[in-house]
């Protein structure tokens, strides 16, 4: 993919790398948790910055394929101990576990200095496979409503633990029982056998695409950015998606191998485009959809009610044809747009094939 880098950032290169890192952690954090600390206080991003320009207590390290982080670091350093504050992630490189390649090569720099790693707080299992000594550790949860308590993390592993020690012996596998019943979404059925819900079937319309289809915009493509964690997170909630359901969304995205296109305005996340390149869909969920060979799909598109949708998506469908195009050599592509009602009053240019059905 590129040449691997682990860097150290130093001070005065702190903000700039800073502000590129934080969403890999944030975007995280906002599907696990439904906590997103640097969106909803700038002062925090404020306040790591300050530190960093007018102390060393802190270091930051980032993980980068040629000029991408793929993987972020943030600690609190002093006494011979690096402290974990935060860590990030690219999920469109996860297959490759960057997090935890950042971490040993971390690790190896302070095994040189002489310094201990401390991966306190939090209970996550890559600190369990890192770690090289324990200690005995108590931690007090503070939760303002009843809400929080529902919809803490902290909570659901609270109970599952509790839960399992009291049917351990009457239930049969209560462990996955528990975790299908507290893990689905709100409003879906619990199926103990397969906790992931079922999805509904969907039908595709099949679009070539070639240079005369091409529509003239009087906004260049050059606004249209591809896979920029930051840009996801300016997602602003509605009543029928909140950020925690529609950043779970992107990741289902990413596993599934699409790509996102964004566009931004003013800050405000204006639209989002997800499309899963033919080479993939052969592999993917979708490789079983009656769609043809090397055909790529879009499996997802969000426009703000302010703007206008069918105008933004020809416009990013163009963005990934001049991407694409050079690639395969040849000026006609095929694109599956799926048939739903979100798409159905939507015109896209090309000419219509037999509709192909997908799961």
């Amino acid at each position: 993919m590129g040449a691997v880098t682990f860097i150290e950032i130093k001070c005065d290169e702190f903000a700039e790398i800073f502000e590129h890192a934080w969403p890999l952690y944030e975007f995280r954090q906002i599907k696990q948790y439904g906590s997103s600390p640097f969106l909803r206080d700038a002062d925090l991003k404020r306040l790591w910055v300050a530190v960093a320009k007018h102390s060393d207590a802190l270091h930051m390290s980032v993980l980068k394929v040629d000029e991408t982080i793929v993987a972020w670091f943030l600690g609190l350093q002093g006494n011979g101990y690096l402290h974990l504050l935060s860590m990030g992630y690219s999920p469109f490189y996860s297959r490759h576990s960057p997090a935890m390649l950042h971490m040993l090569m971390l690790a190896k720099r302070l095994i040189q200095e002489r310094r201990v790693f401390d991966l306190t707080p939090g209970g996550s299992i890559y600190k369990d496979q890192l770690a090289t000594a324990h200690e005995k550790t108590l931690t007090l949860y503070f939760i303002p409503s009843l809400r929080s308590a529902i919809e803490s993390q902290q909570t659901r592993d609270l109970a599952g633990r509790a839960v399992k020690r009291l049917v351990r012996v009457a239930v049969k596998n209560p462990s996955r029982a528990l975790a299908a019943a507290l893990g689905r979404r709100r409003g879906e059925a619990a199926d103990p056998d397969n906790p992931r819900p079922r999805e509904h079937e969907i039908r595709f319309r099949l679009h070539k695409l070639n240079t005369a289809d091409c529509a003239r915009h009087d906004e260049r493509l050059d606004a249209v950015r591809k896979n920029k964690i930051a840009d996801l997170i300016r997602y602003e909630s509605t009543h029928a998606q909140s950020l925690r359901d529609f950043v779970s969304e992107a990741w289902h995205f990413i596993d599934q191998g699409a790509d996102v296109y964004t566009l931004m305005r003013k800050d405000r996340l204006a639209a989002s485009c997800w499309i899963v390149s033919g080479e993939r869909t052969a592999s993917a969920e979708l490789a079983n959809s009656g769609v043809p060979a090397g055909t790529a799909l879009l499996v997802g598109f969000y426009v703000h009610a302010d703007e206008d949708g069918e105008k933004i998506l020809i416009m990013f469908i163009e963005k990934w044809r001049n991407e694409i195009a050079p690639v395969l050599k040849t000026t006609e592509l095929n694109i599956g747009i799926p048939e739903t009602d979100a798409f159905r009053s939507i015109h896209v240019s090309g000419e219509s094939a037999p509709q192909m059905p997908v799961t």
